[in-house]
């Protein structure tokens, strides 16, 4: 066996024992995603709202409540073709 086949084998052999623990060590936690997010894209209807002057915020808290704002133009909104 090759050693760069060997240091493989092993890094798979470590992933699987990691993954074999107890708790679930690749899954994020409530402390892990807790915080404010900002969209950094937000298309509707074909239209770039960010783009338009809206926004999208979401804020993630550790208890487990979501909370955000919307903003889509009015601009956006006047279009005839737009269905929310």
């Amino acid at each position: 066996m090759r050693p760069r086949d060997r240091r493989a084998l092993f890094s798979l052999g470590a992933v699987f024992l990691l993954m074999s623990c107890g708790s679930d060590a690749l899954a994020p936690t409530l402390e892990d995603i807790a915080g404010t997010y900002e969209a950094t894209s937000f298309v509707g209807a074909g239209d770039d709202i960010l783009g338009a002057g809206g926004s999208l915020t979401l804020t993630l808290k550790v208890d487990g409540s979501v909370s955000g704002t919307m903003s889509i133009p009015a601009s956006v909104l006047l279009r005839q073709d737009l269905r929310l």
